[in-house]
Order: structure tokens, then sequence, then C-alpha cells
């Protein structure tokens, strides 16, 4: 009895081990044509649309209207009082919770859309961090500095730099930048757990 009670956890160990190296194939060989596909570029890629798209909607209504624009304001007050469907048909869709869209303007010629995650379409500052499972980077426009709320919002873009991902955060990414040194990796991590187990649990 005491034989096959210090063997059960071994066994379930190797079963456990010949089914995970099952799983990660099978999922290589389905993800196989989209391992090229960054999300990260995708995410950053679909938030610099949406910049652009909402600065097309204040140039439209700066050449149709006369109203002062303020010097920073919130994506709901600027179309709820200024854009409207009229110049901007469609809102944005934000490509991850901490998308948040800010107007900044300095000047009549000078303006922009500012992301809480990926800063400004054109800046001369760039701060690259690691977000969960993907790695933006966000720029940040100096000429803007003397407004204190984008001052205040840019320092808030630098502190992504302290962020650290988990374990599986990590996995996720790593795997989307190098699928096979991932798997590798995983798979020797597994294996270090297997020869505990059998060290500690074995005959």
């Amino acid at each position: 009895m005491e034989e096959t009670y210090r063997r059960t956890p071994l066994f379930l160990a190797d079963r456990f081990f010949r089914m995970t190296i099952a799983i990660l194939i099978f999922i290589t060989w389905c993800n196989a044509p989209l391992l090229a596909v960054d999300p990260s570029n995708d995410k950053a890629r679909a938030c610099r649309d949406n910049l652009k798209m909402m600065r097309d909607a204040v140039e439209k209504y700066m050449k149709n209207e006369r109203s002062d624009l303020p010097t920073w304001s919130k994506f709901d007050d600027m179309y709820t009082m200024f854009l409207t469907n009229k110049y901007l048909p469609q809102k944005p869709v934000l490509p991850t919770s901490d998308c948040r869209y800010f107007f900044v303007m300095k000047s009549h010629d000078v303006y922009d859309w500012y992301c809480d995650l990926h800063g400004v379409l054109t800046g001369d500052e760039r701060v690259t961090f690691r977000y969960h499972e993907f790695q933006f980077t966000g720029l940040i426009n100096s000429k803007y500095l003397e407004i204190s709320k984008y001052r205040e919002h840019a320092e808030n873009l630098r502190r992504w730099i302290r962020y650290s991902p988990t374990l599986v955060e990590n996995i996720k990414f790593n795997y989307t930048q190098n699928p096979t040194t991932t798997l590798i990796f995983v798979l020797l991590g597994l294996g270090f757990v297997i020869f505990v187990l059998k060290n500690v649990f074995g005959p």
C-alpha cells in the first residue's frame, strides 16, 4: 500500500508531462500561420488610428467653426460640446482598458490627441514599457509640457516603466516574440518539476 501511495504522484506527474507536451505541440500547430502577428503592434496601431481619426475630426471642426477649443479636455467633453457626430460619426474603440483619450492644444495650429497609454502621434521622447503580455512605446511631446494637465499625464506615462509583468504575462509575451524558444523553456521548466517530484515522491 505504501509503495502504491509513493508511486501515484510520479505516475500523475509523468502523465501530466506527456499531456502538456501534446497540448503545446497542438497549440503551436494551430497557431503556426499566426506566429508572425505581434498583438502589441496591432493594439498600438489601432490606438494610433484612433488618434489620427480624432485629429482629422478636430481639423474639420476648426475649418468650419469659430469657437475656441480648450487647451486640455477629456474626449467625452470634446465630443459632446464640439465635435458631435457631425465631425466624428463613429466614436473610437479603445484597444485596451487603459487607453483614455484627451485633447491638448497649445495654439490654433499646434494641437493633438493624447492617449494615457500610447501618448501622442509625434513626440521627442519615447517611453518603452511592458503592459501585461504586451510591450508599448508611448510618445511624449515636450512642446505641450507647459500645459499642467498634459505634464501630469506625461509623468503618469513614464511611470509605466516600473510595471513588472507576472510570470504568465511574460510567457505570453515571449511566446508572441519567439514561440519556439518559449516552448523550450516551458518544457525545461516542466522537466525540472518532474525531476523534483521524482526525488521527493519517488522510491
